[in-house]
């Protein structure tokens, strides 16, 4: 016989069945809120670390050949053996030229004419300066059209090169004297009457001293009559009637005309006393650079009294002792350096002697005698 159920007991169980209901409802939209937040997050991350820009279309893979040959490249790359340095004597052919021929690089002939860029010349391009491939600059346009002539033939380069304004054909003579050196006839199409370039020349490879004579740098004959000599300090006379045109140009820039050298710089050149006593007395900075055969610099002072700047660095003999007879024997010789009369050169700002392997003793009596009796100080590179 069924008991019959009471209006309190079918209350609570319904009421304790609305309830679970209830808690499994809001568990389920508590996980559904939560698994919609974690996509959100993710699709914002996605969105922030993806690449905003369509994707790039895949190129055709390199031939069978090209692995091949890349692959034999890193098996055969030469990798630094563990241990110390092997001995001069193992040392191949090839490598031992290398090592030689560092002096013939770009980045040595910048160095070595740090000194006459720096204190020199007036300004110099970034292009010309800046050797390292990981900070060398996009060359200019200019630059870019020079080096398009430069690559003719001599025929069709050397009448557009004479042509040039003065400031483009010295942005010729300083960026390939340090990149690459230029010919003689392509450089003496830069040249003008005096054997310069707005009164700066630098020479970073060797070049016959007839040539330098033929192009104006050697005097033929110090006796010369000045009355033949152009006045390059004077403004030209656009009213005289012989040939205004080639005399005055209306497009000519400032600095453009032809000026007395007074900045030389000669690296790995062979000139004799004779050729050095030829040096025009207008040089005021001189550079001589990695010279091959002694230089008496000890005449310069008188053939050059005007001297700003010397730099004889990379020349191991000026070092070299020189033996005087008339001379006491138990006196020490004097060196090349020390035999020059540093007094005479009053407006010597910079000296240059690096890399000339100078003892620290000499070192000191040539400071002390560059030194002497000046108020302003000179800068001594050792």
């Amino acid at each position: 016989m069924a008991l019959p159920v009471s209006q309190g007991t079918f209350d609570a169980s319904q009421s304790r069945h609305v309830n679970g209901m209830l808690h499994a409802l809001r568990g389920e939209q508590f996980r559904y809120a939560q698994n919609q937040r974690s996509r959100r997050e993710q699709r914002s991350a996605q969105v922030l670390s993806s690449r905003s820009l369509p994707p790039l279309v895949t190129p055709d893979p390199p031939p069978a050949s090209f692995l091949r040959l890349h692959a034999h490249a890193l098996r055969t790359q030469k990798r630094p053996a563990a241990g110390p340095a092997a001995p001069s004597s193992w040392v191949r052919r090839d490598e031992q030229r290398l090592a030689q021929n560092t002096c013939e690089s770009s980045e040595w002939r910048a160095h070595a004419l740090a000194l006459v860029f720096e204190h020199a010349l007036a300004s110099v391009p970034p292009e010309v300066v800046q050797i390292d491939s990981r900070s060398y600059p996009i060359p200019s346009l200019v630059q870019l059209s020079l080096d398009i002539i430069l690559s003719h033939e001599p025929e069709v380069a050397f009448p557009i090169l004479e042509s040039l304004p003065a400031h483009l054909r010295r942005q010729v003579m300083l960026h390939r004297a340090i990149r690459d050196p230029l010919p003689g006839d392509y450089l003496r199409a830069l040249l003008d009457s005096h054997g310069a370039v707005s009164g700066e020349l630098v020479l970073s490879r060797s070049y016959a001293p007839t040539w330098l004579a033929k192009a104006g740098v050697l005097r033929q004959n110090t006796n010369a009559n000045p009355s033949t000599l152009r006045d390059w300090d004077e403004e030209p006379d656009i009213d005289n009637a012989g040939g205004t045109e080639e005399e005055f140009d209306w497009d000519m820039l400032e600095g453009d005309e032809d000026a007395p050298l007074h900045t030389l710089a000669l690296i790995h050149h062979q000139l004799l006393p004779a050729h050095i006593s030829a040096l025009p007395s207008s040089i005021t900075r001189l550079a001589l650079i990695a010279h091959t055969t002694p230089i008496p610099i000890h005449r310069l002072p008188s053939l050059l009294p005007q001297l700003v700047l010397l730099d004889v660095s990379y020349n191991t003999w000026v070092g070299a002792p020189y033996v005087d007879a008339a001379a006491d024997e138990d006196s020490d010789p004097l060196c090349a350096v020390e035999r020059v009369q540093w007094p005479r050169w009053r407006r010597l700002r910079v000296l240059g002697m690096r890399e000339c392997q100078l003892p620290e003793n000499v070192q000191l009596r040539v400071v002390r005698a560059v030194g002497h009796g000046r108020l302003e100080d000179v800068l001594i590179c050792l």
